[in-house]
């Protein structure tokens, strides 16, 4: 249960005497004496003026263009098109108070900023910024467990491999994330889908936290509940299938999510479908958290002819290493393909919407094979009934998700190519986009579309927070209003997923 940053009046509670702008900024920073320069229209002396600022007091945190640390912190995006922004200056906060005063001085100068945990987003702007201020969470890198071992301060620099290590020590686990270079921050503001999530729900933050993204401060700390796993072990790994596997794949895919156990509710599935050279093939991910040779509930799975198989009881860390190593050989995935893409939708779950999303990746991506480097992959997910049931009974969340409307599928497509073209990169964000809208189509007919869409997964062309429902908008839109009533966490930290609208505002 991620509680939140401990430094957060729950839930957002004013503390007396402060304003309500005050307050929400006091889960970023508390109200902090800092440079107020009564600007509004922001101009490039002003940048130059807040990086000079950061140098002066903070100096060696703060790095400038043509240099070789700065270099190297642009290169270290999942995405090209994020290496791509360069930032006026990049400054790593060493505590939550340094993060005040950043805020404070982008507020005071109206310059805008970025913020980056694992830099892990799909599209520009994310967690860098052109000719803004990129904030680097590196130097917030504490993993603290408590005495009695029931939890664990995270701070946000982290990435989910590191703190995986670090729990090992104690025999511990959390629910965080499934691969090992995703950062803390935007993983658990994001939604934050994990290993566990079947029993421990979606990463548990504050109400408007739990899927708001970055609209409503800077997290510098989590806190987690522990999870402890027998001999600290599990079982888990992937299994490769070729395509006269696929329908039997997809049954054991949906017979699984529906399954109602114990044993059930301790595994977890994700189907990759993508190609090796010209063929067709499905990399399903398979987790237990129990550490059983052959989960009962894995049994179908198991029973199906693998290609190759990589299943066996194993340490979480190694599990992850595991996934490290599909997510390097995945089309689309690994870290030498330049640009990347991708979008999201969720439906109820049903083998006859499985195999009809399965057919329109395909198709899809058949239209742009003669793209040079290109590599597209689509990602099969089942949200389960259990796992929503336990996000409620943990103080629910902002994104609409009802119990009683699982088990749910959700849909990931995404791809990576090489040639930097406009034309290339439009028609992959297309055909992206083609299998959304048409898997989207086809499920709205027949009464299986959900509004819902996962922010960790969604392409710029999606509005995101539009999905959750009009209520809870509104009420997104309410929390905002009072205690950021000068929009700085929409106007000066942009190009992410606001409360209104898309990133991108086209349609291809």
């Amino acid at each position: 249960m991620a509680q939140g940053p401990s430094f957060l009046p729950s839930p957002f509670i004013e503390n007396e005497g402060s304003t309500p702008y005050s307050s929400i900024t006091g889960f970023a920073f508390a109200s902090l004496e800092g440079p107020i320069l009564l600007t509004r229209e922001p101009k490039t002396a002003e940048c130059a003026m807040a990086c000079q600022n950061l140098t002066h007091y903070f100096k060696d945190q703060v790095l400038h263009p043509n240099t070789a640390p700065y270099g190297d912190f642009r290169t270290n995006y999942w995405a090209a098109q994020q290496q791509a922004l360069a930032p006026a200056c990049v400054f790593s906060p060493a505590d939550a108070s340094q993060v005040a005063y950043l805020v404070r001085l982008s507020q005071g100068t109206n310059w805008p900023f970025a913020v980056k945990s694992g830099g892990h987003g799909a599209f520009a702007g994310p967690s860098n910024i052109e000719n803004g201020i990129a904030v680097s969470l590196k130097r917030l890198n504490e993993i603290a467990v408590s005495d009695d071992l029931s939890l664990v301060e995270i701070g946000v620099g982290n990435n989910w491999m590191t703190v995986y290590e670090k729990l090992e020590e104690y025999r511990l686990a959390v629910a965080g994330g499934r691969y090992p270079s995703v950062g803390v921050g935007g993983l658990s503001l994001g939604g934050g889908q994990s290993f566990f999530a079947t029993t421990q729900g979606l990463t548990y933050l504050h109400w408007a936290l739990r899927g708001g993204g970055n609209n409503f401060g800077i997290v510098t700390k989590i806190t987690m509940e522990t999870i402890s796993l027998t001999e600290c072990k599990m079982w888990g790994g992937v299994r490769v299938y070729t395509e006269n596997k696929f329908s039997e794949l997809l049954q054991a895919a949906d017979n699984l999510g529906n399954l109602v156990s114990d044993d059930g509710a301790k595994s977890a599935q994700i189907i990759n479908f993508s190609f090796l050279e010209a063929i067709k093939i499905a990399a399903a991910v398979l987790t237990h958290s129990d550490p059983e040779r052959r989960p009962a509930a894995m049994s179908e799975y198991l029973s199906i002819p693998a290609l190759a198989d990589t299943t066996r009881v194993r340490s979480l860390t190694d599990m992850t290493a595991d996934l490290a190593s599909l997510e390097r050989a995945l089309p689309g995935s690994d870290d030498s393909i330049i640009l990347k893409a991708r979008g999201t939708a969720t439906f109820s779950l049903n083998t006859d919407i499985l195999a009809f999303a399965k057919d329109t990746c395909f198709d899809e991506f058949d239209k742009i094979a003669d793209i040079e480097g290109v590599k597209p992959m689509c990602v099969f997910q089942i949200i389960t009934k259990g796992q929503l049931e336990a996000t409620v009974a943990k103080g629910g969340n902002a994104m609409g998700l009802d119990p009683e409307e699982g088990p749910l599928f959700l849909l990931n497509t995404q791809a990576g190519w090489t040639e930097d073209s406009d034309s290339d990169s439009s028609r992959v964000k297309q055909a992206l986009q083609s299998v959304i809208k048409r898997t989207s189509t086809y499920a709205k007919e027949r009464g299986w579309g959900k509004e819902f869409q996962y922010m960790n997964y969604a392409g710029e062309f999606q509005d995101i927070i539009a999905g959750y429902g009009e209520d809870n908008k509104r009420e997104l839109v309410t929390i905002a209003d009072r205690y950021d009533p000068e929009a700085v966490f929409q106007r000066l930290q942009p190009n992410y997923f606001k409360l209104v609208g898309a990133p991108v505002n086209n349609s291809f």
